[in-house]
């Protein structure tokens, strides 16, 4: 549980950090950064926070099957 925090904590930042050093401020999803995170448990879990931590800086999206149901990162 706490290296998942660790992870959190690590991923958040460097997508911070990143989003801070940008210097062209995103108007719409074609010009914004582009995030994909991986990982089953940990897109799972995750995404839907950071997507609202990056709302103004980056499109953060999972692996998704016809835009519908999660995909499996397995064997990737």
């Amino acid at each position: 549980m706490k290296s998942q925090a660790v992870i959190f904590q690590s991923l958040v930042l460097s997508l911070a950090v990143v989003g801070i050093l940008s210097t062209a401020r995103a108007e719409d999803e074609s010009t914004k950064l582009r995030v994909l995170i991986l990982g089953d448990s940990i897109s799972i879990g995750y995404t839907p926070t950071v997507q609202k931590l990056l709302q103004e800086e980056a499109v953060v999206m999972r692996p998704m099957r016809d835009e519908k149901k999660p995909e499996n990162c397995q064997g990737t």
